[in-house]
């Protein structure tokens, strides 16, 4: 019997080669490519100062400038006049047919820089992709697809907040924002840490009770309701996805007692931790946002 290839080939939007993370180009590099119809979108992000052409002609790109080139757009960047060293930037070409439905979603223009303020911006969003275009499987094109809107949604809340920091905080409030942005980074991607807010406040040469009103300013609440907030969403995907005790997830989440873990969960939803892992789930409050 005729042995059937049952192989399907996966279309990927993205090829390796066409991605690089951090990429060092000397005073010389110039690239400079005419306009053409059958080449994919091109995505940057700068990590230095760079001279690239846009819709409005020929402009300086600063750190965490972004910009999202059409195919058919001629593509020029190259280093600032009289600069000691040449630019960097991260970047990686896609197929149209699949960005551009996406980008249309996100509101983002094309050929236009895009201030963010975060030059680190595409970093890890390219490793995940150069993670699915190795390894590629049959979900391949959703997980490239999910990771690229989540790119352009960060994109958008970056520039978003880059431009809050400019035109409507205090000149304390734009000092101090970017340490405290960092810092409440932290509190929601590892809140399990032991964290002191004092010595959160000191990291940034403020008072504690500086510390505390400059947060609640600029985010609308208090760095240690955030840190609660972050652990109670640790608790519940633990709760959800493991059959971890409920006194080890108290301590993956940051809690040393299991009693205390116990009545705080009870409090802001309404059921014990046991009761949320078997489904009994009355309403929570509603004043408790994840």
């Amino acid at each position: 019997m005729k042995k059937v290839d049952k192989t399907v080939e996966i279309a990927i939007p993205i090829r390796a080669h066409r991605i690089d993370i951090d990429t060092h180009h000397d005073t010389a590099f110039a690239l400079d490519v005419e306009a053409r119809k059958d080449d994919d979108c091109l995505v940057m992000c700068f990590r230095t100062d760079a001279v690239i052409l846009t819709v409005n002609g020929m402009e300086t790109a600063h750190p965490g400038d972004c910009m999202l080139h059409a195919r058919a757009f001629r593509r020029f960047h190259t280093s600032v006049p009289g600069a000691r060293q040449g630019f960097r930037n991260d970047w990686f070409y896609i197929e149209p047919s699949f960005f551009l439905p996406l980008l249309k979603r996100s509101g983002l223009p094309l050929n236009t820089l895009i201030p963010t303020g975060k030059p680190d911006l595409l970093e890890e969003v390219l490793h995940r992709l150069l993670e699915e275009v190795n390894n590629p499987d049959e979900f391949s094109p959703a997980a490239i697809r999910h990771i690229v809107a989540l790119m352009l949604l960060n994109i958008r809340r970056a520039q978003t907040r880059n431009l809050r920091r400019k035109t409507e905080l205090t000149r304390s409030q734009r000092y101090y924002y970017d340490a405290l942005l960092r810092l409440r980074e932290a509190l929601r991607k590892n809140p399990e840490r032991d964290y002191s807010i004092g010595a959160l406040a000191a990291e940034i040469h403020l008072s504690k009770e500086r510390f505390n009103v400059l947060y609640r300013e600029l985010f609308g609440t208090s760095p240690y309701t955030e840190l609660v907030s972050s652990r109670l969403v640790l608790a519940k995907r633990l709760l959800t996805a493991t059959a971890m005790p409920v006194k080890e997830v108290a301590l993956r989440c940051g809690w040393q007692d299991v009693h205390y873990f116990s009545r705080l969960f009870h409090g802001k939803t309404g059921c014990t931790p046991g009761e949320f892992r078997k489904g009994n789930r009355p309403n929570e409050r509603k004043s408790f946002v994840f």
